[in-house]
């Protein structure tokens, strides 16, 4: 198939529908002829597209090159961010599938307890809690991450969610609880995983 400028632009405007921005900067030539790309025109066949990158526009006229990342409108960014799940998580499954293997029982989401925790095992007397490491502010390289889109909302939000971490932690040991907290990235090692939670639940 020939690359034609007619192609290049129907891949640009389905860019913008879709609300992204070019990777490689503020924006590929508004025109992408064929000699935007590697090797001049094109003859015989296509040749692989190079995209240019034009960032802010200097004194002089010179793009300075500054490349952007992929971003999204806002509404986009909320709707995707309130759409995170708050149980049957990943690493919920994964833990809930260590502790299976380990012989354990339990329920889940108990409403009767504080804070409705994620796995309760009443004949042990144990309670496992797991934490998203963004959501509930974990102090490892992923929950520290800032949001972009509207930082001071979902910041207050995180804020939140710690406050109430603590206040359920300290309600469910007081009742006589043993609490676990396991956060998203310490579900990544499986092996130490399982190590933990056995040494928890038979201890």
């Amino acid at each position: 198939m020939r690359w034609s400028s007619r192609n290049s632009t129907c891949l640009i405007e389905r860019s913008r529908m879709r609300g992204f921005l070019c990777p490689f900067g503020a924006g590929m030539h508004e025109h992408a002829s064929v000699h935007g790309f590697r090797g001049g025109p094109l003859r015989g066949r296509a040749a692989a597209p190079v995209a240019t990158p034009r960032g802010p526009v200097g004194a002089e006229g010179k793009s300075h090159g500054e490349k952007r990342p992929w971003t999204i409108d806002r509404p986009s960014c909320s709707a995707c961010m309130r759409a995170v799940r708050g149980k049957d998580t990943t690493p919920e499954r994964v833990v809930r599938s260590t502790l299976h293997r380990l012989g354990c029982r339990f329920s889940l989401h108990r409403k009767d307890l504080p804070g409705t925790p994620d796995i309760v095992m009443p004949a042990r007397g144990r309670i496992v809690l797991v934490h998203g490491c963004f959501w509930h502010g974990h102090m490892c390289r992923h929950g520290q991450r800032k949001p972009v889109t509207n930082a001071a909302y979902w910041l207050a939000k995180i804020a939140r969610n710690r406050k109430r971490d603590h206040q359920t932690l300290t309600a469910l040991r007081r009742n006589g609880w043993r609490v676990l907290v396991v956060w998203e990235c310490q579900t990544r090692d499986l092996i130490t995983l399982k190590k933990r939670l056995a040494k928890f639940a038979t201890k």
